[in-house]
């Protein structure tokens, strides 16, 4: 079994695989809709859910492998892993075209969908190929969003003050729902990833301690892009906005010129993050197969398929899967893996065997039926 080279390649692969477009226009839309304390109940429940079984699911797929688990759970993580990966293969697709758009536009959709199952195929490979791909991206996106943060808070820092005044209702049922769903997006928990890249993690890793560290990546980056969204004028929306928001938003804070140029380095480094993360989930899907490549395009083919369909429409099904469907697929995927993990893992047993299970079906309930 392939491994990563160092425990930083291994940080740096899975911070890229949990930091995507969910923490660059998920939260912040979020953020802006619940304000102050949606970020407060993220950071509980990122440490108390998230780090738990985060933690597990590295534990149980570096001390058994990807392909030890239980039938049911690898079952529900497949699903999961599956459809969210429908919808993330046309995020990337959305991702760029804001790239090319900046230089030029008029090219349709299908185009760039195509353009994304394609470099996704091309640039599957090895953990060190992931691993060098998750670097650079991470890096240079963060460095591009830390630079727009510096300068949005310098010549606006009241604009974070909207987070105390928000639009939506805190402690609702959606607010729970909102709040949890994306610790398991955002962490690409309960898909398998984390199992797979724990199997591929040298003897004597600090398990724990880079655990800590993919969860303090994903939070970081997801308040840099909530300074950033605010900043620039933004304000309670959706994802599929917030991709077609931040060229309008660059422009009217920038300038046309300045506002072209920035928004080509953003989306670049989401590119880049992004592909590395689409080839996360690709990898999750794959690593049972015989062939490996040959199953990563079939399945990169199979999601791209469904992403063409999702684009019709004007995104019509694009909405309902990020609203509705996959929030609960992800829950319940989440409470189901978080049992059968608990008679396996040592660390955490009551945590994930009473607690974690008991308030997730408990958001789901309330999700469903309220």
């Amino acid at each position: 079994m392939e491994a990563f080279r160092s425990k930083r390649a291994f940080i740096m692969t899975a911070s890229s695989a949990a930091v995507g477009l969910g923490n660059i226009f998920r939260f912040p839309a979020l953020a802006a809709r619940y304000g102050v304390s949606f970020i407060l109940f993220y950071i509980v429940a990122l440490f108390t859910v998230g780090l738990p079984l985060l933690y597990a699911e590295l534990c149980f797929g570096h001390s058994r492998g990807p392909t030890a688990d239980s039938k049911v759970t690898a079952a529900l993580c497949r699903i999961n892993c599956t459809a969210v990966l429908c919808c993330y293969i046309v995020f990337f697709a959305l991702v760029l075209k804001g790239a090319v758009n900046a230089l030029f536009s008029g090219v349709s959709d299908y185009f760039f969908l195509l353009l994304a199952a394609a470099l996704a195929i091309v640039c599957f490979g090895s953990a060190e190929k992931i691993s060098k791909l998750a670097e650079v991206g991470l890096i240079f996106s963060v460095s591009v969003i830390l630079i727009i943060a510096a300068l949005g808070l310098i010549n606006k820092p009241s604009s974070l003050s909207g987070l105390v005044s928000p639009s939506g209702k805190p402690f609702s049922a959606d607010f729970f729902a909102a709040v949890f769903g994306q610790v398991f997006f955002s962490l690409s928990l309960a898909v398998g990833v984390m199992t797979t890249y724990g199997s591929m993690l040298k003897k004597g890793t600090p398990l724990l301690k880079s655990a800590v560290a993919v969860c303090l990546t994903d939070f970081g980056v997801s308040v840099l892009s909530t300074v950033v969204y605010l900043c620039l004028g933004g304000s309670d929306g959706a994802v599929y906005e917030g991709l077609s928001a931040y060229p309008l938003l660059f422009s009217s804070f920038f300038g046309a010129r300045v506002g072209r140029a920035v928004t080509l380095f953003f989306f670049s480094g989401l590119t880049l993050l992004s592909l590395s993360a689409v080839i996360s989930y690709i990898k999750a899907l794959s690593v049972n197969g015989r062939k490996e490549r040959k199953t990563a395009a079939a399945v990169t083919l199979f999601t791209a398929a469904v992403g063409l369909l999702l684009i019709t429409n004007e995104l019509r099904g694009l909405r309902l899967t990020d609203q509705s469907i996959l929030p609960l697929i992800g829950l319940f995927a989440g409470t189901v893996e978080a049992f059968f993990l608990s008679f396996k893992v040592k660390r955490f047993k009551l945590l994930l065997r009473f607690f974690i299970p008991a308030l997730l079906i408990f958001l789901i309930l309330r999700k469903i039926f309220i």
